[in-house]
């Protein structure tokens, strides 16, 4: 995979959603998926047992939220359990906490100048192992 993202970053590309529609970036309350890995949210969902409602926003980026949910101490939502109000049975508490932020692209900036680079240091590449060649068989 380096060389396809070397090249992402040479280059400045954009990447889209495969199913067209969009990119689900996780917050800090989604917590992290296996080996510390940024989770989906199909697997956030099987982890939790909770379920993702969409909602749609005018201004800004739609979001992905759990509803009856709270933030545990490390910040990451949980399933709210506990006391229910008596007179109608809603928990206590809860909120309704976003979970992923959808944006349809995301543009990765040029970081990097491989040509410019190469032409200034390719110059300099023969000389350097001409002297490291000399500097290892004994010749000064």
């Amino acid at each position: 995979k380096a060389p396809h993202i070397v090249d992402s970053f040479d280059r400045g590309s954009v990447i889209r959603a495969k199913s067209g529609f969009f990119l689900a970036i996780p917050t800090d309350a989604a917590g992290r998926g296996r080996g510390g890995a940024r989770i989906t949210p199909a697997a956030w969902e099987a982890r939790t047992g909770m379920r993702l409602r969409y909602v749609p926003r005018k201004s800004g980026h739609n979001l992905l939220v759990a509803d009856d949910a709270r933030l545990n101490k490390r910040q990451v939502a949980v399933q709210k359990r506990g006391k229910r109000r008596k007179s109608d049975g809603i928990l206590t508490n809860a909120q309704t906490v976003p979970i992923f932020t959808l944006i349809p692209q995301v543009r990765l900036p040029q970081k990097l100048d491989l040509d410019r680079d190469a032409s200034r240091i390719g110059s300099r590449i023969a000389g350097m192992i001409v002297n490291n060649w000399l500097d290892q068989h004994g010749f000064e």
